[in-house]
């Protein structure tokens, strides 16, 4: 699996945006996930254009076993982590 694990940031050093007017083309923040403007955002984890493939090689992982700490419910189990009572998601739970 490739993906980057930062998110687009509006990339000010580049000459994409010279002639961007936000009045007739729009805020540039919206334009993030718009594949015309990829060249003009750079994701923040690599530097590398909002296009890119990504930086981040890994295989897939699904979270399982996740325990968060909710306030008490009725009929909820004790939480192993600090003794009191709380919700504890099952692996069908999603989160």
């Amino acid at each position: 699996m490739i993906y980057n694990i930062g998110k687009k940031i509006y990339d000010d050093e580049n000459d994409f945006w010279a002639d961007h007017d936000e009045n007739c083309h729009g805020r540039i923040d919206d334009l993030e996930d718009v594949s015309d403007y990829a060249e003009g955002f750079v994701w923040e984890c690599c530097r590398r254009y909002g296009d890119d493939e990504g930086c981040k090689f890994t295989k897939h992982k699904a979270e399982v076993n996740l325990l968060l700490d909710y306030p008490a419910a009725e009929g909820g189990k004790r939480s192993r982590e600090n003794g009191q009572m709380g919700f504890i998601p099952s692996k069908k739970t999603k989160v």
